[in-house]
């Protein structure tokens, strides 16, 4: 109960922590109720294209070229936006446990040829090497989680490594 407490505290004494956690918690609200809170079904097409936000009382952000009411596709969307997020944290997070794990445990020439590997990972430009990598592969779903958490581990493995060697 004392942790509960600690983190209870750290929340009301820092409020953009706070701010964030309402955020976040609302963000999943929202994605979990999509189906009850969506005016309309974001993938039905309508004959009302291009209409400006407010004109409808229907379509309160207005639709799209193809009659698709923005206010749904967004409350929809929060759900595809939460499920990347979490996935390419798990991705880049469980990469980075092997590497550092490896690497600390193991130490000498694996340490250091993992350390220099992930140095050398960390100089590359991120947003190249995720164009390179969707135009090589291709556009998708499952490929931008990948990128994004092939793209995120090192900073993971160099804590995790840490960790290991203070041990």
């Amino acid at each position: 109960m004392t942790e509960l407490r600690r983190i209870a505290y750290y929340f009301r004494r820092k409020h953009f922590a706070m701010f964030g956690l309402i955020l976040v918690l609302a963000l999943v609200t929202v994605a979990v109720l999509a189906p009850q809170i969506a005016p309309n079904n974001p993938h039905a097409v309508s004959r009302d294209r291009f209409l400006s936000p407010g004109a409808d009382a229907r379509y309160p952000l207005g639709t799209d070229n193809l009659g698709r009411c923005v206010l749904s596709g967004v409350i929809y969307g929060t759900r595809v936006s939460l499920f990347v997020g979490l996935a390419a944290a798990a991705t880049s997070t469980i990469i980075g446990i092997l590497i550092g794990s490896i690497s600390g445990y193991f130490g000498g020439k694996t340490d250091a040829f993992l350390m220099r590997f992930t140095e050398l990972f960390m100089t590359i430009p991120r947003f190249v090497l995720a164009l390179i990598v969707v135009a090589f592969f291709g556009s998708g779903l499952d490929r931008l989680i990948l990128v994004i958490g092939v793209l995120s581990w090192p900073g993971a493995a160099r804590l995790v490594r840490s960790e290991f060697l203070s041990h």
